[in-house]
């Protein structure tokens, strides 16, 4: 069973909390981000950018919205990794990820849910999210729930407008 740990009192809200948050849920080496800055971009969002920018002469109050790509949701006591985050490091996690299969993908991109057995996933974490992968390379984030037995329900966190962008009901076949 994943245990409880949730606690109203710890939401997160530095950017270096942020980033070992997501190191330690997802098993990222620590050399996967050292090229990078985390940074906050507003009230809701951390932003990733390359540190070669050299963007350190924004100031704290600057509207900085749009440098970077978002990385994670802010104010949260798990801060959800955002798609196009998952997408740009999820290969190089360790641990708590699904490999999909073709029909898992399909899944997945149409916004739905699916059960498989918690053996699938390298060392599930009691965050109640899942980095999903295929072909080894980062999909997405999922939530988590445990069912009865092994069984663990899968629900896509895709978001909306890029399913609706990419245009087909399954991986090969024109929407209707």
């Amino acid at each position: 069973m994943l245990p409880s740990c949730r606690n109203k009192d710890s939401v997160i809200e530095r950017p270096e909390d942020c980033l070992q948050f997501i190191r330690d849920t997802f098993g990222f080496p620590v050399d996967v981000f050292k090229d990078f800055v985390v940074l906050r971009a507003n009230r809701k969002r951390f932003h990733v950018y390359p540190r070669h920018l050299e963007l350190d002469y924004l100031l704290p109050d600057a509207n900085i919205s749009a440098v970077g790509i978002s990385f994670a949701r802010a104010r949260m006591v798990h801060p959800k990794m955002t798609t196009a985050a998952a997408r740009m490091f999820g290969k190089f996690a360790t641990k708590n990820f699904l490999e999909l299969d073709l029909n898992e993908l399909e899944t997945y991109f149409k916004r739905e849910g699916f059960v498989c057995s918690r053996n699938r996933v390298c060392q599930l974490s009691a965050t109640g999210q899942l980095l999903v992968r295929f072909a080894g390379q980062g999909i997405g984030i999922a939530a988590v729930r445990e069912l009865e037995g092994d069984l663990i329900d899968v629900q896509s966190l895709y978001p909306k407008g890029w399913s609706r962008s990419v245009g087909v009901g399954a991986v090969n076949e024109p929407m209707e």
